[in-house]
């Protein structure tokens, strides 16, 4: 119902042919290739940085601190770079001095916790905060 309301919208404020256009396009550029090492390198510092804001963190500590806010918001980082960069988890851990079983973990893990909200309510509204703002920067990069 939500959907129909608001392709109705914008159907109405640009049209059927820029519509079809603007999902065309969306689908074509939600993810990029991992070849495309430009376009990777400022998605994955844009969601760094939107994981630091939201989770509102100490951008020194973020790579290293064992503190929950800074493991959750290092976990959102890995999980979006490997769902909108199609990187391999061995380059996401090489990003972060990880090692690629422990990308592989914290990816399930947050996975699962997205699997349950309502017993995970803050992280997945910080999630899917950062997850919006990961989908229109991606979306004006191209």
């Amino acid at each position: 119902m939500l959907l129909q309301k608001s392709l109705d919208k914008v159907l109405g404020k640009i049209g059927v042919d820029n519509t079809i256009e603007l999902l065309e396009s969306f689908i074509d550029n939600s993810s990029m290739e991992t070849h495309d090492m430009e376009k990777t390198t400022l998605i994955t510092q844009y969601i760094i940085t939107c994981s630091i804001a939201v989770f509102n963190l100490d951008r020194e500590q973020f790579y290293s601190s064992t503190v929950r806010e800074y493991r959750e918001a290092r976990m959102v980082t890995y999980y979006l770079l490997r769902k909108y960069t199609e990187g391999s988890f061995r380059k996401i851990g090489e990003l972060f001095n990880q090692k690629k079983r422990n990308i592989i973990y914290f990816c399930r893990k947050c996975a699962d916790m997205l699997s349950i909200p309502q017993y995970n309510e803050t992280f997945n509204e910080r999630y899917i905060t950062i997850e919006k703002q990961t989908i229109a920067f991606i979306s004006k990069l191209n």
